[in-house]
C-alpha cells in the first residue's frame, strides 16, 4: 500500500483509482487507503428495488369547447381559492392540466396587474 503525507492526498488518490467506497488508514503518521467490501444483501439491495413512481393520468387535450375561456371563468368564480383547487376543478370539468395551469397563471398575473393599477 502506498502512503501519503496527508489524508487529503490519500482521498484524492483513492478517487483517482476509481473507488467510490474506501477507508483512509493511518500508519506511522502517513495515510493510505483501502477499498471497503460492500455487502450484497444489506440495505443497498433494498434501496435498488424501490418501486417506480406512479404517474397521475392527465388529460392530453381538453374535452370541452373553448377551454381557455372556461379556465378564466372558473378562476373568476373562485377568486379566494388556492391555485391547486382551481386547477383541480378545471381538470374535473375536462380541461387539460397544462392548459389549466398556463391559463391560471395568466389570469393571476392580470388580476395582480389590475390590482396595482387600482392602487395607483
Amino acid at each position: 500500500m502506498k502512503l501519503y503525507a496527508t489524508k487529503a492526498n490519500a482521498n484524492r488518490a483513492a478517487k483517482q483509482a476509481g473507488l467510490e467506497q474506501y477507508e483512509v488508514i493511518e500508519q506511522d503518521g502517513q495515510y493510505g487507503f483501502a477499498p471497503v467490501a460492500v455487502e450484497a444483501t444489506g440495505a443497498g439491495a433494498a434501496a435498488e428495488e424501490a418501486p417506480a413512481p406512479v404517474a397521475k393520468p392527465r388529460n392530453a387535450s381538453s374535452t370541452v369547447e373553448s377551454p381557455v375561456k372556461r379556465v378564466w371563468g372558473i378562476a373568476d368564480s373562485m377568486p379566494e381559492a388556492r391555485r391547486k383547487d382551481v386547477i383541480a376543478e378545471c381538470e374535473r370539468q375536462g380541461i387539460a392540466f397544462y392548459t389549466a395551469r398556463t391559463q391560471y397563471q395568466k389570469w393571476h398575473k392580470s388580476r395582480k396587474e389590475l390590482g396595482q393599477k387600482q392602487d395607483a
